[in-house]
């Protein structure tokens, strides 16, 4: 018999021919009951008739398994080409012949080949090899598309949502790790601005500075030598103590110089110079102004404190000049030096003594009418009380007495003839209390009550 589609001459048992592929109308039933389960079931679902069933031969089909004669072009149950120099009919890119079988449920004419659909699941296409075979089209991959590329695109969406994640971590890390840093920073500043203004207040409290303390770096060294100007001038016993006024114009931190001489002069006289040492306790400038107090001992300043005008007394200050022996402490508060060189001394304590006299003379004279107590009378090179008596020591122990007896004053007795009328050495410098009596006697009185011995005081009158 022949094929009804393109004439060629089928056998009694095939199912398809073997020239076009088309189902042979006569084909037997019994392939249907070869079909595989799940092409069945398929086929049921869909209301397709089952394929009928071949004969067995010694050839199989590769793709469904089913047996086919050797001399068979297409599997007579799937329809897929054999193997072959012809099996190129179902070459690459070609569309798969799909089978059905005949008639059964399609309402189809038994003798018209019907192509089922072998379920309700749409497939698409894939090329494998030489052949193309159907594979599920679900809506999630068209098409030509490779297996997995879904997954591997969900994969690397993933993989960079991970990865912003973790650098928006980082960046916020980064950002809480520098305000932390700021915060820090900011109480470190503050912690070290208080520190800084509390070191001022102590200095200010002890004396060697009264200005206001400022936010700059107080560590900066003053290098430029200050000038300076007398406030006042007070005493401490027989100590004297000014307060100093500096400035420094073009600084503003510490002055920490050491061998720093201080000089006041009044006129031509220096009444008073020391070397200071400012390393230990620097002077703290603010605005370029400080207040610092400085003491001076008996053999430093060389005019009674009180008779030193502030307003008339002029500072200068030298550096790198070393002072005599240990420098004197400090005195309530104030700066203590040391004494300038011996010879520097004596010419300002003779300087002293002679200014001494001539100051106190109109107030000598008063003594010419009442009895007074004599103190002291020193001569230069006089040996006594076991030392030999310079100037320095002369003008010094006159500035101790006068501590005592503000009231004391200073003389040359060769201008006095009580000294000089029974024709004795009279080149002395004399210092009398200044205190006046009704007598003599009454003088006396007065030494012996203040504990000075027979040799020390004595009352006398001018004549």
């Amino acid at each position: 018999m022949r094929c009804d589609n393109c004439g060629a001459q089928v056998g009694q048992e095939d199912r398809f021919c073997e020239q076009c592929g088309k189902p042979v109308a006569h084909a037997d039933v019994q392939q249907q009951n070869t079909v595989q389960p799940d092409t069945a079931q398929r086929g049921m679902e869909s209301g397709d008739a089952m394929p009928a069933a071949v004969q067995p031969s010694e050839v199989s089909c590769r793709f469904c398994g089913s047996p086919a004669e050797p001399d068979m072009r297409f599997c007579q149950n799937c329809g897929m080409a054999l193997g072959g120099d012809d099996a190129g009919a179902g070459g690459t890119g070609a569309r798969p012949v799909q089978t059905a079988p005949v008639g059964a449920g399609t309402g189809a004419d038994t003798d018209t080949a019907v192509v089922p659909a072998a379920n309700t699941t749409a497939y698409g296409t894939q090329t494998v090899g030489t052949q193309s075979v159907g594979l599920p089209s679900d809506g999630s991959q068209s098409a030509g598309s490779r297996p997995g590329s879904h997954r591997k695109a969900v994969i690397a969406i993933v993989a960079v949502i991970a990865v912003v994640a973790i650098v928006a971590a980082l960046v916020a890390c980064f950002q809480l790790g520098r305000r932390s840093a700021s915060n820090d920073a900011g109480r470190a500043s503050a912690s070290a601005s208080a520190s800084q203004s509390g070191t001022h207040a102590r200095s200010g409290s002890h004396g060697d500075t009264t200005s206001k303390s400022k936010d700059s770096d107080s560590t900066v060294v003053c290098d430029s030598t200050p000038t300076a100007e007398v406030d006042s001038v007070d005493h401490s016993g027989s100590t004297m103590i000014a307060t100093v006024r500096f400035s420094a114009s073009s600084c503003d931190g510490e002055f920490k110089q050491r061998d720093v001489r201080i000089a006041f002069k009044d006129g031509d006289d220096t009444v008073a110079a020391a070397v200071f040492d400012f390393s230990a306790k620097p002077l703290r400038f603010s605005d370029g102004e400080t207040t610092a107090k400085l003491a001076f001992s008996t053999s430093q300043y060389w005019r009674p404190y009180d008779l030193i005008d502030a307003y008339t007394t002029s500072v200068s200050l030298r550096t790198k000049t070393s002072g005599e022996g240990k420098g004197n402490t400090d005195t309530h508060g104030a700066y203590g030096g040391a004494n300038v060189d011996a010879t520097e001394i004596e010419r300002y304590a003779h300087d002293a003594l002679e200014w001494q006299v001539d100051h106190d003379q109109l107030d000598i004279s008063r003594f010419y009418d009442a009895p007074t107590t004599q103190l002291s009378s020193k001569k230069y090179g006089m040996e006594i009380d076991g030392k030999v008596w310079k100037y320095g020591d002369i003008y010094a122990q006159f500035l101790d007495l006068r501590a005592k007896w503000p009231s004391a004053v200073m003389l040359w007795a060769s201008d006095y003839t009580y000294y000089t009328r029974n024709g004795h050495e009279s080149d002395f410098y004399v210092v009398l209390s200044g205190e006046t009596f009704d007598s003599k006697d009454a003088g006396k009185s007065w030494c012996s009550e203040n504990h000075f011995g027979a040799n020390d005081c004595m009352a006398i009158q001018l004549d």
